[in-house]
Formats: structure tokens, sequence, C-alpha cells
């Protein structure tokens, strides 16, 4: 994001709503079970149930989706080659056809 880069950690910050140390716990057990369910799901499901259940978590818990897209990152490898990384995309399950009833 560019801009002032003091400006944009502020903003951030304030963007934080305040969590207790009891939440904050709750938060961090449910955003690790979720990236790990989302971890096998992207790779089992067909992506249309994936992508709307990040879109429902969206609109129904924002913070849980928040959470588990931070876990996410946590849990990243940051010296994974991106080749490695697209190839795992790749990978990744397309959506199914749909039949005529």
């Amino acid at each position: 994001m560019p801009g002032n880069p003091v400006m944009r950690a502020r903003r951030e910050r304030d963007a934080c709503p305040p969590i207790t140390p009891a939440e904050a716990e709750q938060w961090a057990d449910r955003a690790v079970e979720d990236a790990f369910d989302l971890i096998v799901d992207v790779r089992e499901l067909d992506p249309r149930e994936t992508y709307g259940r990040l879109v429902l978590w969206g609109r129904q818990s924002p913070a849980r989706l928040v959470t588990a897209c931070y876990a996410l990152a946590a849990m990243h490898d940051p010296d994974t080659p991106a080749a490695d990384l697209q190839a795992r995309l790749d990978a990744t399950p397309r959506p199914a056809q749909e039949t005529a009833a």
C-alpha cells in the first residue's frame, strides 16, 4: 500500500478492535482450526464451497475471516518459492460442472 508508512501503520492499528486476553485466546484457537480446515478443504472440495464459506464469514463474522487469514499467513513459510505456491494453486480442484435437473 503506497503512502506514508507511519500513517498506514496508525490506520491499521486503529482499525483493530479492542480484544480482551480471553477473546484473543478464543479467536486464536478458532483461527487455527479454521485455517487447518481451509488448508484441507481447498484441496478436496469444489472451490465454490470454500469460497462461499469465506464470503459467509465476511458477511456474518468479519473477525472470523480476518483471524483465519491471519493464521494462514502465520503458518506460511515465506521462503517457499513462488513456483511451488503456483503449482499448489494449479493443483486445486476446479468447480464441478452443473447438471440440468
